[in-house]
This record gives structure tokens, C-alpha cells and sequence, in this order.
């Protein structure tokens, strides 16, 4: 698509770009003195420049025969599902008290308003709410992410447990 003309840099559009740093294992032969050669395998540092959205920390390995990758995916998925049984335990008696008072709802009525409430609020803002709490307040990598959802899963069950008010977005 053509700006008139007008370029990029022009704009003020900027590209932005991160330099990655990791290791790469490499062969290496080493020449013997019998005119033979011995292959070893010496991890190499690696440094690339490329764009932002391609520059992130991967996980590399297998843990029981699963790239390690897709194994902090999968739990971090899980982890999510958590912190979401936490959010409704701790967030639905409070907003269930208010409709109670207000309204002279049931109890089933109100809990039941309450969930339907809370799943389109989570289905329409979920992705810019985790956008920004993964990106523009702190960035994490999966590993950090999976770790802050399962503490926050914790605390804010403990919360409830003993009926403490918390709010889950600030325990994030």
C-alpha cells in the first residue's frame, strides 16, 4: 500500500530491532596426528539481529520426549485455566453480595448473571488484557508468564479460602 508517495521513514514509522543472543551446537572435526579426524560437539555463541516479533526466549530440549517448549505451553494454558477458576471463586461472592442487596435476586439468579457476565467480559477482553500485562507493564517470557499464573492461581485461592477481597488483575 502506497502513502502518496510519502515513505516510512518520512512518517516517523521505525522498525524496530532486537539483537538475540543464545548458543548453537555445532560439529567441529579435529584434525589427529594419524591423518584422521575426531568430530566433537562444541556449543558456539550465537548472536543474530532480526525484528522484534521473531526475537523472543525459546525453550530447547525434550522432557519425557515433549520439546520442553511445547510443555511450558501446554502447562502455561493450564495455568491460565487457574488463574480463571481463581478469578470467578474469588471475584463472584463479592458481586453476588451486590446484586443480592440491589436486587433481591436469588442466589442462583444472581451467581448465574454473574458468571454469564464475567465469561463475555473475559471473551471480549481477555486478549488486551493479557497484552498488556505480558507486554506493556512487564515483559515476560513463557516461563516468567507461567510462573506469575500459577502464584497468582495460589494467592488468590488462599484469598478466598479465608475470604479475603483480592484483586486478581493487582496479585498479577
Amino acid at each position: 500500500m502506497a502513502f502518496s508517495g510519502m515513505g516510512r521513514v518520512s512518517l516517523g514509522i521505525e522498525k524496530e530491532w532486537c539483537i538475540c543472543a543464545g548458543t548453537t551446537p555445532q560439529i567441529i572435526p579435529i584434525p589427529q596426528p594419524d591423518g584422521t579426524s575426531v568430530l566433537k560437539c562444541l556449543t558456539t555463541p550465537d548472536i543474530a539481529i532480526n525484528s522484534v516479533e521473531k526475537c523472543t526466549q525459546r525453550y530447547r530440549g525434550k522432557i519425557f520426549g515433549i520439546t520442553s517448549q511445547q510443555l511450558i505451553d501446554s502447562v502455561h494454558f493450564l495455568s491460565a485455566g487457574v488463574v480463571s477458576f481463581a478469578r470467578g471463586l474469588n471475584d463472584t461472592p463479592k458481586i453476588v453480595a451486590l446484586l443480592l442487596i440491589a436486587n433481591g435476586l436469588s442466589i442462583q439468579g444472581g451467581m448465574a448473571i454473574v458468571a454469564i457476565g464475567m465469561a463475555v467480559g473475559g471473551l471480549l477482553n481477555a486478549r488486551k488484557v493479557a497484552e498488556t500485562m505480558s507486554r506493556k507493564i512487564s515483559a515476560m517470557n513463557h516461563g516468567q508468564g507461567l510462573t506469575a499464573n500459577l502464584v497468582t492461581g495460589i494467592l488468590v485461592i488462599a484469598a478466598s479460602r479465608y475470604g479475603l477481597p483480592v484483586s486478581t488483575t493487582h496479585v498479577i
